[in-house]
């Protein structure tokens, strides 16, 4: 009984990163644009006005959930 709930828990703590991820508008727009093929950090960051870093934090993020 133990074990199915520690399981249970990990799956939750994993889905709740999957929509934490998700719910950044960002994020969600560099999904939209990876969904046409690969691209470098340096081509999505054509796409935003934002700095370099701050997509490379958002894509860790991707990565992470």
């Amino acid at each position: 009984m133990q074990a199915t709930r520690k399981a249970e828990d990990i799956e939750r703590a994993g889905e709740d990163r999957i929509f934490s991820a998700l719910g950044d508008a960002t994020r969600r727009h560099i999904l939209d644009l990876l969904r046409t093929g690969p691209m470098t950090t340096g081509e999505i960051c054509t796409h935003f006005a934002i700095s370099r870093f701050a997509i490379m934090k958002h894509l860790t993020v991707l990565v992470d959930a």
